[in-house]
């Protein structure tokens, strides 16, 4: 299997930076090798934060950000406004899952309004667990029981947070077809 390669674009408070790590932890606990690192900006809520994922079955080699994304995930779609392609190298191939509640004309785009499935499981909008139910089904390389794992691990210190996320996750998962 070639390197797969995500960005993940929210805001800060969003949990950016967790959806990565919970998303390479699944794929670790798979036996895949991964890198998850996040990048900030202005460290302050609200302000736009990115982070990357590389999925691979052989060592990732290169440590460094993403250009050339497979995937590109955006939890917040007030920054679809941003240039969010910019500095991405194979923008025609690659594949968006946007939080969103209304879908527009953005080729290879799939839109979820995990926004609304956070807030009905979670109470309040926190749409990166979800999306990352329906990245899984994008990706087909990571097992949603991996996935279910994960988020038992990451979210380990926060127990109240773990069966909604998994409700919430799992609802993002059965939305892509």
């Amino acid at each position: 299997m070639d390197i797969i390669k995500v960005i993940f674009w929210g805001r800060g408070g969003q949990g950016v930076k967790t959806c990565a790590e919970v998303l390479a932890r699944a794929a670790f606990n798979q036996g895949l090798e991964v890198q998850a690192f996040p990048e900030y900006g202005p460290e302050r809520s609200g302000a736009p934060v990115r982070s990357f994922l590389k999925i691979s079955s052989k060592p990732i080699k290169e440590q460094c950000q993403i250009t050339d994304a497979d995937f590109v995930v955006i939890l917040d779609s007030s920054l679809l406004q941003t240039n969010l392609k910019e500095g991405i190298l194979n923008q025609k191939t690659a594949k968006y899952l946007i939080n969103s509640k209304i879908s527009s004309e953005i080729a290879n785009a799939k839109f979820i309004d995990a926004s609304s499935i956070a807030i009905r499981h979670l109470g309040k909008d926190l749409p990166n667990i979800a999306l990352s139910g329906a990245l899984i089904k994008m990706i087909n390389i990571i097992k949603l029981e991996s996935l279910e794992q994960a988020v038992k691990e990451v979210l380990a210190k926060k127990p109240d947070l773990i069966d909604v996320n998994i409700k919430a996750l799992k609802e993002s998962y059965n939305l892509i077809k």
